[in-house]
């Protein structure tokens, strides 16, 4: 097939599109570029056309039989911008590129989030929960799966990927995702520093685990003549934040784990999380996956936690990791 993806030079687009054509698909990347220089030493960037999503015109994506739509703000907006000005046209620009793709019959697969759930429940959250999401970023995820709904009927069949919190090696790394924060803190200075009580539930996935639910998307034959919504995931990676620390420092000699609720002289810039009142996090949720196995009896998780842990470690050994480039703000979307 020839796949479409916004935001190929991202966290997940710099791994899922070399991942794509490896399984004999054809690929062409749009991205703005914003991050062509935040590539770890030793990795090289894939080719893309370099085309803010907000430009992409029906001729450069008719002939595509997938687009998979990537590209947004990858976090919540910090300081003093107002929420609308900088979500509202991720809105717009997705709204107008699953029109495009309607009017083409290419199949539009969303990247949307499991953070929707927000401030969850006890009890697991499959795609039928009441979603409850407490920052602009899941709520503008919400909102994007709403238009896919009232666009979708017998000729257009979206996908929306609810996807679990992300960690693992990519080309274009992020050190503020929390499991990659967490082994790079362990490796250069045998601590980890928590910004959060640590309490709150999450389910984790392994990026090349999400490369494969995209694949599995794209060739899948789904025509429900409504939106598919999917959590990917797997049950047995939901976990405590504190929990996953504790396991990745268990992984290294003599490696701690603060919290700065506790020690708040260990306070450091990349750290700062504008989400968190006093180190509380309110999004907190444990979250099904039944679904997605279901409809693609194929996929299945393969990355565990430890897995993935033992994976990044490695890999930040062989790189010699050091601190200067562990604390390169490039390397941190948050800030």
């Amino acid at each position: 097939m020839k796949i479409g993806i916004t935001g190929s030079q991202g966290y997940i687009g710099s791994k899922l599109l070399p991942y794509l054509e490896s399984k004999g698909h054809s690929c062409i990347g749009f991205d703005t570029a914003f991050f062509e220089d935040c590539l770890l030493p030793t990795y090289s960037q894939n080719v893309f056309r370099n085309k803010d999503v907000r430009e992409i015109r029906p001729s450069d994506i008719k002939n595509l039989d997938v687009l998979i739509h990537l590209a947004g703000i990858a976090n919540d907006p910090f300081g003093k911008l107002e929420p609308s000005k900088v979500f509202d046209p991720v809105r717009e620009y997705t709204k107008n590129l699953a029109i495009m793709c309607k009017s083409f019959g290419i199949k539009f697969i969303f990247a949307s989030s499991c953070s929707i759930y927000g401030d969850g429940t006890s009890s697991l959250l499959d795609e039928s929960s009441v979603p409850n999401p407490v920052t602009p970023y899941s709520v503008n995820k919400l909102q994007s799966e709403k238009d896919l709904e009232v666009l979708a009927d017998e000729n257009f069949s979206p996908i929306a990927l609810r996807l679990s919190t992300l960690f693992g090696m990519s080309p274009c790394i992020r050190f503020d995702m929390a499991i990659n924060m967490f082994v790079g803190m362990a490796h250069t200075k045998r601590e980890i520093v928590l910004s959060s009580t640590g309490e709150q539930w999450r389910p984790f996935i392994h990026i090349n685990d999400v490369c494969k639910a995209f694949r599995l998307a794209c060739e899948s034959s789904y025509d429900g003549e409504k939106l598919l919504i999917l959590n990917v995931g797997s049950d047995s990676n939901n976990i405590t934040v504190f929990d996953v620390a504790k396991m990745v420092a268990s992984k290294f000699n003599n490696c701690q784990v603060n919290r700065l609720v506790d020690s708040p002289e260990l306070d450091n810039s990349l750290l700062k999380d504008e989400k968190l009142q006093d180190g509380v996090d309110k999004r907190n949720y444990i979250v099904s996956f039944k679904k997605i196995e279901n409809h693609f009896p194929d996929f299945k998780c393969e990355w565990s936690l430890e897995r993935g842990i033992d994976d990044l470690k490695l890999n930040f050994e062989r790189l010699e990791l050091s601190s200067e480039i562990f604390h390169d703000s490039k390397y941190y979307r948050l800030q």
